[in-house]
């Protein structure tokens, strides 16, 4: 399972509710270490938000992305991303420099 991709709109509700239920799976799921949400830092002109799960957040919650319609996708360049649920530093370990 590789990496998956969300894109809605930045400023709403959604992207903060699909936050909190991830990272109430995250945290039933024991804290695993492979597994983080991510978010671009900075959206593009047309206000879309991009969310980024990676293949241990996808394997906690595959169903509740595939149900949102989220999209298989390379992973992120670490410098446009900012850590939303994880391990600290886990952009470091998930994501190659460059």
């Amino acid at each position: 399972m590789g990496w998956k991709l969300v894109t809605m709109p930045f400023v709403g509700v959604a992207a903060d509710k699909l936050e909190a239920a991830f990272e109430e799976v995250f945290t039933y799921s024991g804290h695993p270490h492979d597994a983080a949400m991510l978010v671009n830092r900075n959206p593009g002109l047309d206000g879309i938000c991009k969310l980024y799960f990676s293949p241990g957040a996808a394997r906690i919650f595959g169903s509740s992305l595939e149900a949102i319609g989220a999209f298989d996708c390379d992973p992120p360049q670490r410098e446009e991303i900012t850590l939303r649920v994880g391990h600290h530093g886990a952009e470091v370990e998930l994501l190659p420099e460059g």
